[in-house]
């Protein structure tokens, strides 16, 4: 088809398979011009015509002062701005259909534009983001009544007709199994289509394919926090433990945090000049600040740190206990500066102790997660004998 397509008008821009024939974008009017004077491609008869929604846009505005003006005025004087249509939307009120300020506006172009000028106005255009289309017969989503494959019409119970006899059945969605009808806007199925339709107006593409998108970044499942991945990897027993040393260890870790910014203040000895922390730009991760350039310090330099015997927080063991403190706790492995003379033997002092805590934590954590393991590797070998 494609080697067709290039014989008959050239390189296009998109040509695509769809359910009921081929979908091609044209790169100018010239080439639109030539394949919709087109009746035969290849060995085959065809019919050409434009797409009902791709080749166009629509979008809202909202003006109380275009009440004062007919639909059909509106349209006569706003053809300038490339517009084909407008729908002025309607509220009921009091069993009476009232006019709004809110207007829909079809442009006979695929882009959408920002603003338009109406009158003496410069009004805003938003993208109009249609509601999911719903067959009134079988209460699916996709398709209208018209298409519909259905046999019978479903009643509001989720279910066939009753022969002609009132239903006494409880509502029941045929789309969820929930306790409200198919049209009810808190359904989950006509929000993952309220968001289909949105990926279909705003990137424009077909149902299938908005569909499809949608379904693609559904499947993605990333971690949002590290303790939505302690949840789905450590068994229950065993996140007890942990959090049992973690609560142990807190008040001692945010004492000598809270000395190292108040520069040793409350820690015995000789007092200390008070350093300020210098500031970086931090970034958010998943709901979690932390610096970006101590994230981006490379192991090579953490494990020489540590062959060296350095005591900044850069060569603390690396282990579970170290991520989770340092995410809750904004603890920072660049950010402690070490001053000169006593000054900055106190501070060096401080982060040993500070180090000695962390140290402390990962070594509970390890043993915890070996007895953890022989606990589970004997489990296992129980049940294997039996």
């Amino acid at each position: 088809m494609h080697a067709i397509c290039l014989q008959v008008v050239g390189e296009v821009r998109l040509i695509k398979k769809i359910k009921d024939g081929l979908l091609v974008e044209a790169k100018n009017d010239k080439q639109a011009k030539r394949l919709q004077s087109l009746v035969r491609f290849g060995e085959a008869d065809v019919v050409v015509k434009t797409h009902q929604t791709l080749n166009y846009s629509k979008g809202v505005i909202y003006c109380s002062d275009l009440l004062n003006c007919s639909v059909e005025e509106l349209k006569e004087h706003l053809l300038v701005e490339g517009i084909t249509d407008i729908k002025r939307i309607q509220t009921k009120k009091d069993g009476k259909l009232i006019d709004t300020p809110t207007h829909i506006i079809t442009f006979n172009s695929p882009v959408l534009p920002k603003k338009i000028n109406a009158a003496f106005h410069r009004l805003e255009v938003r993208p109009y983001i249609p509601n999911p289309l719903r067959c009134f017969k079988c209460q699916k989503f996709g398709h209208i009544t018209d298409k519909c494959e259905s046999k019978v019409q479903i009643c509001t119970c989720g279910q066939p007709p009753h022969d002609g006899t009132p239903c006494t059945l409880p509502i029941k969605c045929v789309n969820c199994s929930g306790d409200h009808p198919a049209r009810s806007r808190s359904c989950p199925v006509y929000q993952e289509e309220a968001t289909i339709q949105r990926i279909k107006t705003l990137d424009k593409v077909t149902y299938f394919e908005a569909k499809r998108r949608y379904n693609m970044s559904k499947n993605i499942n990333l971690p949002k926090s590290f303790s939505d991945v302690v949840k789905t990897t450590a068994p229950a027993a065993s996140n007890l433990k942990i959090e049992d040393i973690i609560k142990a260890l807190i008040p001692e870790i945010t004492k000598v945090v809270t000395s190292i910014i108040s520069g040793g203040a409350g820690i015995s000895g000789p007092q200390s000049q008070t350093f300020a922390l210098p500031s970086k730009k931090t970034i958010s991760r998943h709901g979690v600040q932390y610096d970006s350039q101590s994230n981006t310090d490379s192991v090579a330099e953490k494990r020489k740190a540590s062959e060296t015997g350095s005591d900044t927080e850069s060569s603390i063991l690396n282990s579970d206990a170290d991520l989770f403190i340092y995410l809750n706790l904004g603890v920072n492995k660049k950010r402690v500066v070490h001053g000169s003379g006593q000054a900055g033997k106190r501070k060096g002092d401080l982060v040993k102790s500070l180090s000695a805590l962390l140290r402390k934590t990962g070594t509970h954590l390890k043993q915890n997660s070996a007895q953890k393991m022989s606990e589970d590797q004997s489990l296992f070998r129980g049940r294997s004998a039996t």
